[in-house]
């Protein structure tokens, strides 16, 4: 019932943030050009600095429900030394980098989805400054990410009939629908396929900070790219 009660609540407040995101702050016109947009930012509230505040929000939401029951909120959420040792983190790092290279070797499917992304992202970039988006994209949102669905909600989902892979699907599908107010649906694929990757992670080493460690990675190098090739 808390799995669910805590699910539910992370659902209606990343509802509200999507329809504030989608609605209020961004606006998106098609060009001239075959297949063209341009995505502008309408509003001048600073919204990497509401996404931070979220974030934040999120964090200490999980860690108090995780401290309840008299039990340590650092074991609840998995918070411990990575399991295997030195084979364990080469596994992952070789997965993760498997997982990179597909991802770049497919990306000429979605290329247009993927440029409009980017210029979304670089609207708030522009719009915010790069200290705070590194902090907010590149660890926040990672760092809240993984506390509620890998940290707290899989292991209570996994005690039931769902178990370890049942619960990490879920978790997965989720983690895709999460950024489904900021990018095409065909670029949700790989965001799940991303979420199977941490869940793996999770499960191999029994450390959430290996699956943290991967998602702030990955996001401080979609930043670093767009840092380096910014949209034209």
């Amino acid at each position: 019932m808390e799995a669910a009660a805590a699910l539910a609540a992370l659902a209606a407040m990343t509802l509200w943030f999507g329809a504030f995101l989608a609605g209020y702050t961004t606006e998106t016109t098609r060009n001239t050009g075959p297949g063209t947009y341009a995505i502008t930012i309408s509003s001048k509230m600073p919204v990497l600095a509401c996404v931070l505040v979220f974030d934040v929000l999120v964090i200490w939401a999980a860690w108090r429900l995780a401290k309840r029951g008299g039990i340590r909120a650092a074991d609840v959420l998995a918070l411990r030394v990575p399991l295997g040792g030195g084979k364990a983190i080469l596994a992952v790092a070789c997965v993760v980098a498997a997982f990179l290279a597909v991802e770049f070797a497919a990306a000429p499917l979605y290329r247009l989805a993927a440029e409009n992304a980017t210029k979304l992202i670089n609207g708030f970039v522009q719009q915010a400054g790069w200290p705070l988006a590194i902090v907010t994209i590149g660890i926040a949102a990672p760092l809240a990410e993984e506390l509620w669905l890998r940290g707290f909600l899989l292991p209570a989902l996994a005690k039931t009939r769902l178990g370890f892979w049942g619960a990490g699907i879920l978790m997965s599908t989720l983690f895709a629908a999460l950024h489904a107010a900021q990018y095409a649906l065909v670029l949700l694929v790989p965001i799940f396929f991303l979420g199977l990757v941490l869940t793996w992670g999770l499960g191999l080493t029994g450390s959430l900070w290996v699956p943290i460690a991967i998602h702030i990675s990955n996001n401080l190098l979609a930043l670093l790219l767009l840092w380096m090739w910014p949209p034209i």
